[in-house]
């Protein structure tokens, strides 16, 4: 037997132990030190079904926090192209960011003067901004007849430089505006010859830049002002069509955007049709 205090081996019939003093007796023969058989089994801890409630609760907690920041996240992402983050201050401009440059009838309202125009940033580069209206501004045709014609010969390319330039910004502006080389960008689709790049300081987008700068269609889809529809731009379910520089499938047809962000790339508008908007794009020096 053993001594319950200290351990030590007793002989049988000691009443004490003879090395602590402890008094003989509690403890089994061969049965190890502070160690007792209860012969039950264990039980679960008071409270631990509440316990794994709240920890359920808990986990669905984070959960629907997560998918609410995964809903934030996108439609922050469709914001910036849609014209979100307006920047007063050019050189603090992000990809994305709205920015207002030049003024332009917009509301239809010619006694109350003209609108600020709004404009999102495409690209960053070289102390450069590439921007293109949020709105569509205009609505006027491709080229003032039906005739085969390029990017290069259209009338819009002459107005966009010419007219829209003079009626848009000041001379100040105007000086921050570079003249760029515009590449002529065939459709992807079709082998028609889209001539000659050009030298513009306002053009409009083709069909791989479109691409490049709006991954959906529904980021492509385009309200216009109220102006541009006065002037012709037609109206399909809140959204209007914008021509493109792209040629179409023909040389006299040119390519554009759907009311519903899908690309036309055959094209067969009336060129001379004043039913699509424009969508000036350019780049702005911020140097």
């Amino acid at each position: 037997m053993f001594c319950v205090k200290c351990g030590n081996t007793m002989e049988e019939g000691e009443l004490f132990c003879p090395k602590c003093g402890t008094p003989a007796g509690g403890v089994a023969a061969g049965e190890p030190v502070g160690m007792k058989s209860t012969g039950s089994k264990k039980k679960a801890p008071a409270g631990s079904g509440a316990l794994k409630k709240k920890n359920k609760a808990l986990i669905a907690a984070v959960v629907g926090v997560i998918a609410v920041i995964a809903v934030i996240i996108a439609v922050v992402a469709v914001l910036l192209i849609h014209g979100g983050n307006p920047v007063k201050d050019l050189k603090e401009a992000r990809v994305g960011d709205t920015v207002t440059y030049g003024t332009y009838e917009q509301d239809g309202d010619y006694d109350n003067g003209k609108e600020a125009i709004e404009w999102i940033v495409l690209d960053k580069q070289d102390g450069k901004l590439l921007l293109v209206s949020r709105y569509a501004l205009e609505g006027t045709s491709y080229h003032y007849e039906d005739e085969p014609v390029t990017w290069e010969k259209c009338s819009l390319r002459k107005w966009l430089n010419t007219g829209f330039m003079k009626e848009a910004f000041t001379q100040k502006e105007i000086k921050h505006i570079p003249t760029m080389r515009v590449s002529v960008d065939k459709n992807p689709e079709y082998d028609t010859d889209p001539g000659n790049d050009t030298e513009d300081q306002v053009f409009l987008l083709s069909i791989p830049e479109v691409e490049k700068y709006f991954k959906t269609d529904d980021e492509r889809r385009c309200k216009q002002t109220e102006y541009a529809r006065l002037m012709g731009a037609s109206i399909y379910e809140g959204y209007c069509c914008w021509w493109l520089r792209s040629p179409g499938i023909l040389g006299e047809w040119v390519t554009d955007v759907q009311e519903d962000g899908r690309f036309d790339y055959h094209g067969g508008n009336s060129l001379s049709n004043s039913d699509f908007a424009v969508r000036p794009a350019l780049w702005v020096d911020l140097n």
